[in-house]
């Protein structure tokens, strides 16, 4: 009878040992996904953040152009005259970050040929009103041109709006998968520590 008692402890302890260790694999196989969508999700942020460098820069680049058209005053061009290479290089970051998303890199070329027309125009407004002192044609010209960039953005940031909130949902479901499974794991030993403190009362009794 002892033998079988000892049979039923040991077998309670092997499947509560087995549970903890089962739990604590899937604990941190569900921790390094949180932890994959996390660097996902600073990526996201970080593609986002690009983009809005892009479309503040030459936004500068037109406020501090307008400022010079009105005034003649050259200090006004020198969000202008840095604007050209900071975009060259922030749409070279963009083309990086996005490698893994075809939808994003397929935008690339557009905004990079949009971005270098919007910048020629404003060189040219600028050049014109140092020769003639009147540059309106090519204010007028770059207006469309700067609503097609902000057009163009606009769509790649919903695009990575999209994968943001996937990928924070992905993440709240894995925390709720995790919180939920350790619940269960821990009652399950309680019961199970139950069980075998009720089997050896029983048998000492006996």
């Amino acid at each position: 009878m002892l033998n079988k008692f000892e049979n039923y402890i040991s077998t309670i302890y092997l499947i509560t040992i087995l549970f903890t260790l089962g739990n604590i694999f899937y604990f941190y196989r569900n921790l390094a996904t949180i932890n994959y969508n996390e660097s996902w999700i600073q990526h996201t942020y970080l593609v986002k953040s690009v983009l809005d460098d892009i479309l503040q820069s030459i936004t500068d680049a037109e406020t501090g152009e307008r400022g010079y058209l009105l005034t003649g005053n050259k200090s006004f061009l020198v969000s202008y005259v840095s604007v050209s290479p900071k975009i060259k290089k922030d749409i070279t970051n963009i083309k990086v970050l996005t490698l893994d998303n075809q939808e994003q890199q397929k935008h690339i070329p557009q905004l990079s040929k949009l971005a270098q027309i919007r910048i020629d125009l404003l060189k040219q407004a600028i050049a014109l009103k140092e020769q003639q002192g009147s540059s309106y044609i090519y204010v007028s010209k770059g207006r469309p041109v700067m609503t097609q960039i902000r057009q163009l953005i606009g769509t790649m940031e919903q695009t990575e709006e999209k994968l943001l909130q996937q990928r924070i949902v992905t993440n709240n479901r894995t925390y709720k998968i995790i919180y939920i499974t350790s619940a269960l794991t821990g009652l399950l030993n309680l019961i199970l520590i139950a069980l075998s403190y009720y089997l050896m009362r029983k048998e000492l009794q006996k």
